[in-house]
C-alpha cells in the first residue's frame, strides 16, 4: 500500500440544520433527501475531476490534486462548491423548508494512505493537518454566517479572481 504526500484543494460540504430537520422529518424521507443530495454532489465532484474521500453523516469531504496544478485544482474545487450552493438554493425539505448548506475550501498538503483492513474495496483516505483545517473552516462558517468560506492558502493558489470578503485572521 503506497503512502503518498501531496498538495490538494479540499472541500467540505455540510448540510445546515440537518439534526433539527431530521428530528421533524420521517426517517425514510431523510434517507431519500440525503441519498439524492449525495448523488448530486458526488456527480459535481466527479465532473470537475475531484475525488470523494468520504461521507460523514450529512457532510462530504472531497479533494482535487490530480492535475498537479494548484490554480487549476483550486478553480475546480471552487466551481464544484459554487454549483453545490446553487443546487441547494433551489432545493427544499419535504416540509417545504429551505435546504441550506455550507462549503469550506482549503489548500494544503495531505497524506493519501490505505487505512484499516483491506477488504478489496476502496479504503484509502486522506489525512493530515489540511484535512483538520478544512473541517475547522466549515465550523467557522457558522460563526461567520457564511455559506462559502475559503482559507488564505486556497485564495493564494486560486487563479481566478472573485469578489471575496476578507474576515482577517481567525482562530481555528
Amino acid at each position: 500500500h503506497a503512502i503518498v504526500s501531496r498538495p490538494v484543494a479540499l472541500l467540505v460540504c455540510d448540510i445546515r440544520g440537518f439534526s433539527a430537520m431530521s428530528e421533524r422529518t420521517l426517517p425514510n424521507d431523510v434517507a431519500q433527501v440525503l441519498g439524492a443530495w449525495f448523488r448530486e454532489t458526488s456527480n459535481l465532484v466527479l465532473e470537475t475531476n475531484g475525488t470523494i474521500d468520504k461521507f460523514i453523516g450529512d457532510a462530504m469531504l472531497a479533494y482535487w490534486g490530480s492535475s498537479h496544478d494548484a490554480p487549476l485544482d483550486c478553480a475546480a474545487a471552487l466551481e464544484a462548491g459554487r454549483k453545490m450552493l446553487a443546487r441547494a438554493a433551489i432545493r427544499t425539505w419535504p416540509s417545504g423548508e429551505p435546504f441550506r448548506i455550507a462549503v469550506a475550501l482549503h489548500f494544503g498538503q495531505v497524506t493519501c494512505s490505505t487505512m484499516g483492513v483491506d477488504s478489496g474495496g476502496r479504503d484509502a483516505t486522506i489525512i493530515g493537518d489540511a484535512v483538520n483545517t478544512v473541517f475547522r473552516l466549515e465550523a467557522l462558517s457558522k460563526q461567520l454566517g457564511r455559506s462559502l468560506v475559503l482559507s488564505q492558502d486556497f485564495a493564494t493558489n486560486l487563479s481566478v479572481t472573485g469578489n471575496f470578503e476578507d474576515h482577517g485572521d481567525q482562530t481555528l
